[in-house]
């Protein structure tokens, strides 16, 4: 047995990181999903891949990485009303597709969120050749490259040599071109995937300040609360230990989203969550601090409470998975508290719980 008052310290830390984690992940969630914004994201790949993307110019202040940096966020933040300009035709050509508008799920949700690479090789392939083709000859590949040496398509002139260099690399053979076609996807894709997580990050920071604002999650105060407090403490470490098996059924490993099983009772996992949330707070009584004397010591500095809101957005921003890793790390160093038999994954969240106590002894849920 190994247990001290810094391990139970951190062990209750990581509980109340992991706990918002999941809350802002579910708001990030909901919101992805309310807003499509895994279609958007993918509408700005192949946006980047058959629209020439103008690189900047003017003085070295507008080159610099500060001004693209907001300029490139007020220019999603206009993308997200009218994802397409006039100019744009080929990408709403590609949208305009049988193949590709028909994957949307409804008028709300018009856009796919997803696509194979051969959905993307097979559209290129029929806009290249042409309505007309109707497979009895042999001459896509005329077709093909007549398009794209006469420009049919009025494309950008960078997209149409990367076109070119394709075709000219596939030897001007159909197949080889989409094979090519499909490669060159595949590659964006890999770095949309990275665009997502960053947006993902960002809101998750964002939510996360918010969430620590509202609820007064004040790590700084929290840590001495944990450091002083030893019934806080204990009930903290009870409550880690008691949760984490139905919170490691909540989390999708690798990311910061939510595993398939709790997305379809997102209503049961919301109310665990914020059930944890209020138990954690009647633990604090960081809520109530004005009415709360007992707790008003831990935060007198307004400046250090704003620290401890930044500390707390941050790491939330980390993600439920890494704090979950973290926290089956640290509760192996000690033994201390009831432990939940491993729950199985396919059942839902809202089984093996113990119950949560107030400091007054008043079970909170059972």
């Amino acid at each position: 047995m190994f247990e001290n008052v810094v391990v139970d310290v951190f062990l209750g830390l990581i509980f109340i990181f992991l706990l918002y984690s999941l809350l802002a992940s579910i708001i990030q969630e909901l919101i992805a999903n309310r807003f499509c914004l895994r279609s958007r994201m993918l509408q700005k790949a192949i946006r980047r891949m058959l629209e020439d993307h103008v690189s900047p110019s003017g003085n070295w202040f507008q080159r610099s990485t500060f001004y693209n940096y907001f300029g490139e966020l007020v220019e999603n933040i206009r993308r997200f009303f009218r994802p397409f300009r006039d100019h744009e035709t080929m990408v709403k050509r590609f949208y305009d597709q049988p193949a590709i508008k028909y994957l949307g799920e409804d008028k709300s949700f018009s856009k796919p969120s997803y696509l194979l690479p051969h959905n993307f090789s097979s559209t290129i392939v029929q806009l290249l050749r042409g309505p007309h083709y109707d497979g009895s000859s042999q001459h896509e590949s005329d077709l093909i490259k007549d398009a794209l040496e006469n420009n049919t398509l009025n494309i950008n002139g960078e997209t149409l040599s990367q076109f070119k260099n394709l075709f000219a690399d596939a030897r001007q053979d159909t197949l080889e071109f989409r094979t090519r076609l499909e490669v060159w996807f595949d590659e964006t894709m890999q770095r949309t995937q990275g665009w997502y997580k960053r947006q993902t990050q960002t809101m998750l920071v964002l939510f996360g300040f918010a969430l620590a604002v509202i609820f007064n999650i004040d790590t700084i105060a929290i840590t001495k609360i944990l450091s002083k407090d030893k019934k806080a403490r204990e009930q903290m470490v009870q409550m880690a230990l008691s949760e984490k098996d139905d919170y490691g059924n909540i989390i999708n490993p690798g990311d910061s989203t939510i595993s398939q099983q709790a997305a379809k009772n997102y209503d049961s996992v919301f109310h665990i969550l914020t059930a944890d949330a209020a138990a954690s707070q009647s633990i604090f009584g960081l809520k109530e601090i004005a009415n709360n004397p007992s707790t008003a010591n831990y935060q007198r500095s307004f400046p250090l409470k704003v620290a401890g809101w930044i500390i707390t957005a941050l790491a939330i921003s980390l993600g439920a998975p890494f704090w979950f890793d973290l926290l089956n790390k640290v509760s192996s160093l000690r033994t201390t508290g009831t432990r939940v038999p491993a729950g199985n994954a396919a059942n839902s969240p809202l089984q093996g719980r113990l119950p949560v106590n107030t400091p007054s002894g008043k079970k909170i849920r059972g």
